[in-house]
This record gives structure tokens, C-alpha cells and sequence, in this order.
């Protein structure tokens, strides 16, 4: 029912009208797939722009962990050997890390991600203020080995050699060999300190110090055995070079132990630290990189679908507006066609369809009936004109009729006078004379028949006239109901002529009359 009034609706719309609605409804149809389908490409568009942001993260964060574990390796060979290229590479790779790190900060809006990025920062600076503090141990520790370790076992060793030739010279034999005694614990005990430095094991400390030990007892052994002034001063000297150097050995020592700390304790922890949240940012952002791949494939998937879903519904709808509108238009126009058809071959009784609608159509159909009653009436206009044209010609003919039997009779009176009088005229010719009197009796009677008979003839004239005048007003009654009463006129004028001839012949026979009269005479 609805649909039955709209479609009603429908029909009482302009044509105009009808098309742009088509129109609006394509329009319309058209926009919905554009709105639809921006709206599922910008959510496909935010999803890329998310999975690009999480590729720039996972992209810091390797860079960060590859620069770090870079710096990471020279830092700790440099804590450990004290190399200068060493700490020359951590030098440059620190600027670029640090970059990186920045970067990461401006990239990772996310606070999580910005924690962690963060998190790294101060483990980066943390580790580089342990770096700085393994730089100056190592400062220290290379100026302990310079500055002492070197110089007070080189010069304790001279010491004892000469010692030992002093002892040699003076037949000292229990000095000479205390001294070499001395001096070889005094060697020992450097290379034992080289091992620590070398190898950084903690049992070379311990012979160090057992070297140290029995160096000290040697020494307290030598001193009974010394005879000059010469071998007590050297012997004096010794005793402050061996607290010096196991004051600067057990220095060192301390500076091992701070080195060993930062670098496998306080620089591992930052590392540590720097690794964790740097593979935690790369496997986060590889995580959300697959969800975000996986959800943009689906949208995507899904926006195909409403795309196509949409495209199907809307070629559907506009395929049902356009066979509404398209019909609502082409059947009314149809229709109209075939009874325009029909009226034009005359066919009175067709319907004209569509006059109840409001449209073009409509207005169409009201002319056409316009046309239809025109025609119609102009056959009942022209029925009666032929009617009015049968009537006049047969009137015209019982005129004629009428006319030529008047004229006919009169007439044979006439010539049956004028034989009658020939006849006589022949019949007295011999005896003119003699009956002269009734020839004369018998002119007059023919004066007077002649007079008759052109007493007949003026009658004939005016009957004829009379008729001429009918004529003309039946002419003018049907003049403007049709061209066929022009024609009628101009035949009546054609008798009227006919007859004004038959008067002049009457006229004549008159004469002859006459001209027979005079002879008779």
C-alpha cells in the first residue's frame, strides 16, 4: 500500500522533477560509497601511520641496542686493558647513541614507550659516568705503574745488585747471597704484579704479597750481615722503596678491584638494563607492528567487502530507481503515443490515458483530449455540412426539374402554335387574299399566344431569379460550415445563367413570332 502511494506519488511529480530525484539518488548512492569508503581508508591510513610509528620505534630501538653494544665492547676492553683507541671508539660512538636515544624520546609518544626509552637514557649516562670513572682508575692505575711500581722495583733491584757487589768486595759471602735472596723475591714479586695487571686474576695478588713477605724477611736477614756505612744507606733505601711499592701495589690493587667492580658489575647492570628495554622496545613494537598488520589487513579485508557490498546495494537501488523513474515516465508516454495513434487515424472512441496526473503528461493528455473533442466535432460540423450540401443539391435539382418542365411546356405551346399557324398559313397560301380577315383573326390570336408566351417566359425569368436568390441564401447559411456551398452557389449561378439563356431564346422565338406576324401581314 505504502509503495502503492509513493509510485502514485510518484507519477504526480514534474519530469524534471522525476530525473534530478534520479539524479540526487545517484548522487546520493555515490557519496555514501566515497564517504564510506574514505572513512574505511582513513582507518586504514591511521593504522599504517601507527605500524610506520612502530617500525620508527623498533628502528631506534636497534640502533640503540647496535651502538650501545658497539660502545659496550670497547668500553669494557678499555676497563679491562686500558687501551686508549679503546676509550678514543667510546669517545665517538657516545654522541651518535646519545642521538638516538633523543630520537627515540620525539618518536615514542607512547608513555610506556617513553618510560623505557627514558629508562635507557639514564642507563646510557650511567654508564658512561662509569666509563669516565674506569678512565680515571685507569689514569691512576697506569700513573701507579709508571710513576711507581716500575721505578721503585727497577731501583730496588739496582739496590740489590749493588749490594750485592759491595758484599762481593768486602768477602761478604752471607750478605751476597741475602742480597741475591732479596732480589729475586724483589723480581718475582714485579712479575707477579704484571700478572695481576695482565690477567686480573686474584691468586697473582696473593703471590705478590707472599713475595712481599719474604722479601721483608730476606731483608731483615741482610741487615744483620751489613758491615759499612755504604751498604746500611742502600739497605735504608731499600726499606722505603718496598713500602712505596707495596703501598702502590696494594693502590693498584684497590684500582683493579673499582675497575672490576664498574666493569663487570656497574657497567654490566647498565647494560644490562640498555639491552632489556632495548630488545622489550623491539619486541613491542614488532609485536604491535603484527597486530597492527594484522588489523590493517582485516580492515582492509573489510572494507573490500562493505566497498563491494555497498557498490552491489547501490547498483542495485539505482537499477530500481531508474526502472521506477524510467517507467513512472516511458508508460504514460507510451500509452499517450498509441492513442495519439488511433485519434490520428481517426478513431474517435480511444481513451486518452494519464489525465488525472499533475505532470508534463498529464498536460499532454489534457491537449490530446482537447484534440479528440475538436475532432469529433468537427465530423459532427462536417456530417452536417455534407447533410446541408445533399439537401441543397436536391433542392437544386427539384428546382431544375421544376424549371426545365415549366420551360418545356411553355415552349411546346409555342411551337405548337407556330406549327399550328404554319400549317395554316400553308394550307391558305393559295387563297391569301381571299381569307385575309382570318388570317389576320388568326395572327392575332398568335399576337396574343406570343404574348403568352413571353408572359410564360418573363414568369420563367423571375421564377428563376427567385430560385437564384434561394441559392444565394442557402449559399450563405452553409458558406461557413463549408467550401462545398461555394460550389452549390456557382452551380445555381450556372442555372441562373442557363435560364437567362433560355429567356433570350424565348426572346427570339418572340422575334420570329414577330417576323411571322409581319409576313402574315
Amino acid at each position: 500500500m505504502f509503495a502503492g502511494k509513493s509510485f502514485s506519488a510518484l507519477r504526480n511529480l514534474k519530469i524534471q522533477t522525476k530525473l534530478a530525484s534520479g539524479f540526487a539518488l545517484v548522487i546520493a548512492i555515490l557519496l555514501a560509497i566515497g564517504g564510506m569508503s574514505y572513512w574505511q581508508f582513513a582507518a586504514i591510513g591511521h593504522e599504517v601511520d601507527e605500524y610506520g610509528h612502530q617500525v620508527e620505534v623498533a628502528s631506534v630501538a636497534a640502533k640503540v641496542e647496535v651502538e650501545f653494544l658497539r660502545l659496550n665492547g670497547y668500553g669494557r676492553e678499555f676497563a679491562n686493558l686500558g687501551l686508549e683507541e679503546d676509550a678514543e671508539a667510546v669517545r665517538q660512538l657516545a654522541p651518535a647513541l646519545q642521538a638516538h636515544i633523543e630520537e627515540g624520546l620525539e618518536v615514542a609518544v607512547e608513555p610506556e614507550l617513553q618510560a623505557r626509552l627514558q629508562e635507557v637514557a639514564e642507563a646510557v649516562e650511567a654508564y658512561l659516568a662509569d666509563f669516565h670513572e674506569a678512565e680515571r682508575l685507569q689514569a691512576d692505575l697506569h700513573g701507579l705503574i709508571e710513576e711507581t711500581l716500575d721505578v721503585d722495583g727497577a731501583r730496588m733491584v739496582e739496590d740489590l745488585h749493588e749490594m750485592q757487589r759491595l758484599a762481593a768486595e768486602e768477602g761478604n759471602g752471607d750478605a751476597v747471597t741475602l742480597s741475591a735472596v732479596a732480589r729475586e723475591h724483589v723480581l718475582k714479586s714485579q712479575l707477579y704484579t704484571h700478572m695481576l695487571l695482565s690477567e686480573r686474576d686474584e691468586a697473582h695478588a696473593d703471590a705478590a704479597r707472599a713475595e712481599f713477605a719474604l722479601l721483608e724477611h730476606a731483608l731483615a736477614a741482610l741487615e744483620g750481615t751489613l758491615r759499612t756505612a755504604r751498604e746500611r744507606a742502600i739497605f735504608a733505601e731499600l726499606e722505603t722503596l718496598l713500602a712505596e711499592y707495596e703501598e702502590g701495589f696494594e693502590k693498584v690493587l684497590e684500582d683493579l678491584h673499582a675497575l672490576h667492580a664498574i666493569s663487570h658489575e656497574a657497567m654490566v647492570h647498565a647494560a644490562e638494563i640498555i639491552e632489556t628495554d632495548t630488545e622489550w622496545l623491539q619486541s613491542t613494537a614488532a609485536a604491535a607492528e603484527a597486530r597492527i598488520r594484522d588489523e590493517t589487513m582485516g580492515e582492509i579485508a573489510s572494507a573490500e567487502a562493505i566497498i563491494v557490498v555497498m557498490v552491489i546495494a547501490g547498483l542495485l537501488l539505482g537499477l530500481a530507481a531508474a526502472w521506477i523513474i524510467g517507467t513512472a515516465i516511458s508508460r504514460p508516454i507510451v500509452k499517450m503515443t498509441g492513442a495519439m495513434e488511433r485519434l490520428a487515424k481517426g478513431d474517435h472512441d480511444v481513451e486518452i490515458p494519464a489525465k488525472d496526473q499533475k505532470d508534463e503528461v498529464g498536460q499532454m493528455a489534457v491537449a490530446v483530449q482537447v484534440f479528440k473533442d475538436n475532432a469529433i466535432e468537427t465530423e459532427r460540423l462536417k456530417s452536417e455540412q455534407e447533410a446541408a450540401e445533399r439537401r441543397a443539391e436536391q433542392e437544386k435539382r427539384e428546382a431544375m426539374h421544376g424549371l426545365a418542365d415549366g420551360f418545356e411546356s411553355g415552349v411546346g405551346h409555342i411551337v405548337e402554335g407556330v406549327s399550328s399557324a404554319a400549317t395554316e398559313m400553308q394550307a391558305t397560301a393559295g387563297s391569301m387574299s381571299a381569307i385575309a380577315e382570318e388570317t389576320s383573326s388568326q395572327a392575332t390570336t398568335v399576337a396574343s399566344a406570343a404574348e403568352q408566351a413571353s408572359a410564360n417566359v418573363q414568369t420563367v425569368a423571375a421564377a428563376a431569379e427567385e430560385l437564384s436568390s434561394s441559392i444565394a441564401e442557402i449559399a450563405r447559411q452553409v458558406q461557413s460550415q463549408t467550401a462545398m456551398a461555394g460550389d452549390a452557389a456557382d452551380a445555381a449561378k450556372t442555372s441562373d445563367r442557363q435560364v437567362k439563356s433560355l429567356a433570350e431564346q424565348a426572346q427570339a422565338i418572340g422575334e420570329v413570332v414577330d417576323l411571322i406576324t409581319s409576313i402574315a401581314e
